[in-house]
């Protein structure tokens, strides 16, 4: 699996821990108007149905749609743009009605962060590296943050264990989908794909710590995934 061409794009001007970047929020909304592109992590929309009090399958029943990634042939969760101005479903009078809970990638904006690694194995000891995006609306330019700022700000660990785990999980099981969709018939994949989007993101219990819930599945489905390649 290659580096794709938006992370080489964003290699050429990464940002270490504490590098500065400038960015100011007004709370225009502007960064959530017009999307179709938030994609949620399994941690996201359990940390949804928790604050919310809803069930996983309430949450994306009812903010989201399910995909399958071009390039990566891995199923995949975004939430689902509403009315004309293509607005996000969890906003509100211009408001994120879980923004104490919001997705990742909304916390971290204007940031973005990616590893370089293509290979999940040795994820254990990479870090991540960050970004600066695009940024079109009132907000940009009007204050000057360091990364590792901006982390404390929004509670977001530097040593993610999630994201180290979530990024092996998704390399591994887009690289197992690529080599068995070459294989398989198309309801095979269909049946595949719909077990491991169930282990992925459904049935979580909100009353547990999600990690050790989410390290148990990805080990199942890892453990599935090198069967079947034998």
């Amino acid at each position: 699996m290659s580096i794709s061409d938006s992370v080489i794009s964003a290699l050429d001007n990464k940002l270490n821990l504490d590098d500065t970047f400038n960015f100011g929020c007004k709370g225009c909304g502007k960064c959530c108007i017009d999307r179709n592109d938030i994609l949620l992590t399994p941690n996201d929309i359990y940390n949804i149905a928790k604050y919310l009090g809803r069930t996983i399958d309430e949450i994306i029943n009812r903010y989201c749609d399910t995909l399958i990634g071009d390039s990566s042939r891995m199923p995949l969760v975004r939430l689902q743009s509403i009315g004309i101005d293509k607005r996000c479903p969890l906003l509100f009078d211009r408001r994120c009605i879980v923004h104490k809970f919001k997705p990742i990638v909304c916390a971290l904006f204007p940031l973005g962060r990616a590893f370089t690694s293509s290979d999940y194995k040795t994820l254990n000891t990479e870090q991540p590296f960050y970004f600066v995006q695009n940024i079109t609306c009132r907000g940009a330019n009007t204050k000057t943050h360091t990364v590792r700022d901006w982390l404390e700000l929004f509670n977001i660990p530097i040593d993610d264990e999630f994201h180290r785990i979530w990024t092996k999980a998704y390399i591994f099981l887009s690289n197992y989908l690529i080599q068995e969709e070459k294989k398989l018939t198309q309801n095979e994949m269909s049946l595949i794909r719909g077990g491991v989007y169930s282990l992925l993101y459904l049935n979580y219990d909100t009353n547990i710590d999600f990690l050790p819930q989410f390290t148990e599945r990805f080990k199942r489905l890892k453990s599935i995934g090198q069967v079947i390649k034998k």
